[in-house]
């Protein structure tokens, strides 16, 4: 790709922008979009690849998402080699924009050591790579507006500390319930379980409904473990979860990995986590 990675010496003139232009910006998913909006505050205008209530599987920008990430001076990108949808619609826009500055998420492309990070790409679901996500985040914008480079790095300031404060309100939430497992269809969960030491049992396989055959034995292994709640995600068929949860007597909950509000999602998540558990 030829957009401009942070810190790789791109001259700070060719990227300053006007003084009262807003800083246009793309991202892949709403929880970057969170990050941005902090950081940038009335600075910056962002425009999101990937709605909330969509699956990053199926779904296609439109043509005025892809003008709109033409024109963006930089795009925070997953990076994930499992996140296919950034390498089927979007690099080919981005290798035309040389001027581009990227920021490919920590634990994207490198990864993070375990077996969830080189099949999961919901990255950002873990505060830690959402904490340095945003720093360079800030950086790249001091980059592009060395101007504001001040305000930035106070905004920073403040997002780490609200990532901090959510942090430790889930590991709160979650203290009671470590290496306890919760079954989703879609296996999203992956950085997120082992950041607060749980376990996600996905029904789906390789992006796949399950077969009669596995159907089967899940319902098995759920009625056996008494599972009580099944976590599906919208735009994700819940085909399976429904079968298995009708046969076992269990309820079906939506947790969504898209949300915008990624504080107030995550603390949500872990307190339906813990009442879904409670008492196993």
């Amino acid at each position: 790709m030829d957009g401009s990675h942070v810190g790789a010496g791109a001259p700070a003139v060719d990227l300053q922008v006007a003084t009262g232009d807003k800083i246009q910006v793309a991202v892949s998913v709403p929880p970057q979009a969170f990050l941005v909006d902090r950081i940038g505050g009335d600075r910056v205008e962002v425009q999101v690849m990937i709605p909330p209530g969509t699956s990053p599987a199926v779904y296609e920008p439109s043509p005025r998402q892809l003008v709109a990430l033409s024109r963006a001076r930089l795009f925070v990108k997953v990076g994930h080699p499992h996140f296919l949808f950034e390498e089927t619609h979007l690099d080919g826009v981005l290798d035309r924009l040389p001027n581009v500055v990227v920021v490919e998420m920590v634990g994207g492309g490198d990864g993070h050591p375990g077996t969830e990070s080189l099949e999961d790409p919901h990255v950002w679901l873990s505060p830690p790579a959402m904490i340095e996500t945003a720093v360079e985040i800030a950086k790249a914008l001091a980059q592009i507006d060395p101007g504001q480079a001040a305000d930035y790095r106070q905004r920073l300031e403040r997002l780490l500390e609200e990532i901090d404060r959510t942090d430790a309100a889930v590991r709160e939430l979650l203290a009671p319930l470590e290496e306890r497992s919760f079954v989703v269809f879609h296996p999203a969960w992956g950085h997120f379980a082992r950041e607060y030491r749980l376990e996600q049992r996905p029904i789906e396989q390789e992006g796949k409904e399950p077969s009669p055959a596995r159907l089967v034995q899940l319902i098995e292994v759920a009625r056996v473990s008494d599972v009580r709640v099944i976590f599906v995600q919208e735009g994700f068929s819940d085909q399976g979860a429904r079968v298995i949860a009708n046969e076992v007597g269990a309820e079906v909950r939506a947790l969504d990995p898209l949300a915008h509000d990624w504080p107030e999602n995550l603390i949500q998540v872990a307190t339906d986590l813990r009442a879904a558990l409670a008492g196993h």
